[in-house]
């Protein structure tokens, strides 16, 4: 059937590691606001230089800027884009903090910009030409209301609003907060914004087999685990706009990396969060469920977890063929009467079901494999993929 064949279908992923460097990133702080130090944004140069870490590992040359005026933004991102027009990269990567309310964001001269049409919309297929079909990211870091949310009051995520630019293809958008809401940060020079800490101290991890849109899942769970003394907590919100292929960082000294002490400060470590006015500290995040101790016993598990996979990709086979036999048997006993064509009926449902069970765990047996490899070193990492590969093609 149509659904069975889109099921099947293998998705493609975006070109990376083809361009040297494999991306660039223009970083913009307004840390400070003119003749105005009340809003001084105390420790968001902690988040300058996680992020300037974080996309040095991934390979990413980083142009960053501070205390930028409206018209100063607007031409810092025009000749960006124009840059990635005439130089292309595989990856490209815009992130803007300030202050914020709604759908806009504070200049350094207390003006308003508006990231969808003073941002995004620069990077359109239209307006930038060398980057079509490949990936952008994009991450406002501002609040954008003034609500708060508790444990018991959760906010919903809100859909984006109807006039978004249709020719920006190829992107993600993660904002800080969802529509109306704050977006804390530390008061500390040490601290940080807690969406930009959690980012950095997801994508520090990053390794060759982990896609970007589990990443935000993981930055989501960190996210989700501070919260203010109040139980005020933060719901950050993702946006796909045609991402319709797989994403992949080749990062640095992928699997060697020491990711413990990686960040300047050590970000990574757990650390303790402070909402914008509330200096009381938040409960620190818990370590994330891949993190690993032992490379040792890291280089055995991966190993372990391949002949699992090999099991899983059997048991994923053995179930598609016994379906697409149901599905033969059923075309075939169309004609039959009612009876006859519910048995069939039956055994397709049935096989459908084991079919998408081990779709399940051949996919959870792949993610334990990538989460393993940031551990494994590369050279552990190709031999054992090359044995896997060996393996499918004999069978």
């Amino acid at each position: 059937s149509t659904r069975d064949t889109f099921y099947y279908k293998k998705m493609k992923r975006y070109r990376v590691g083809h361009s040297q460097p494999i991306g660039r990133a223009l970083l913009i702080n307004i840390r400070n606001f003119k003749n105005d130090r009340q809003h001084t944004r105390w420790g968001s140069e902690k988040d300058m230089e996680s992020l300037k870490s974080v996309l040095g590992y991934l390979q990413f040359d980083v142009l960053e800027k501070t205390d930028l005026t409206k018209i100063q933004i607007n031409e810092a991102v025009d000749k960006f884009s124009k840059d990635l027009s005439v130089a292309p990269v595989d990856i490209s990567f815009v992130c803007i903090m300030s202050h914020g309310d709604k759908d806009y964001l504070k200049s350094h001269d207390h003006k308003e910009v508006y990231p969808e049409e003073e941002i995004l919309e620069k990077f359109s297929n239209d307006n930038c030409r060398g980057m079509c079909g490949k990936p952008k990211m994009f991450i406002i870091q501002s609040c954008r209301g003034g609500n708060t949310e508790t444990k018991r009051d959760a906010a919903q995520p809100v859909l984006p609003s109807a006039g978004l630019t249709s020719t920006l293809r190829d992107a993600i958008i993660a904002y800080s907060t969802v529509p109306g809401f704050v977006s804390f940060r530390s008061s500390s020079s040490q601290g940080g914004a807690w969406f930009i800490q959690a980012f950095c101290k997801v994508f520090g991890q990053a390794t060759p087999d982990m896609e970007v849109q589990q990443l935000f899942k993981y930055v989501s769970q960190e996210l989700s685990a501070i919260q203010t003394d109040a139980q005020e907590k933060q719901t950050m919100e993702v946006t796909y706009r045609c991402f319709e292929k797989d994403l992949f960082f080749k990062p640095a000294q992928a699997g060697v990396v020491d990711h413990g002490s990686f960040l300047p400060g050590g970000a990574m470590a757990m650390f303790q969060c402070k909402s914008e006015e509330n200096t009381s500290s938040a409960s620190s995040s818990e370590e994330m469920p891949f993190l690993t101790k032992d490379p040792e016993t890291d280089n055995e598990t991966g190993r372990s977890l391949f002949s699992t996979l090999y099991e899983m990709e059997n048991k994923k086979n053995i179930a598609q063929k016994e379906h697409k036999e149901a599905i033969h048997i059923y075309n075939q006993n169309k004609s039959k009467n009612k009876e006859s064509r519910t048995k069939v009926v039956n055994q397709v449902t049935r096989t459908w079901h084991v079919l998408q069970e081990a779709w399940e765990q051949l996919l959870e047996a792949k993610n334990d494999l990538g989460i393993v490899f940031q551990r494994i070193s590369q050279e552990d990492y190709i031999q054992s993929e090359h044995e896997y590969d060996l393996l499918m093609m004999n069978h």
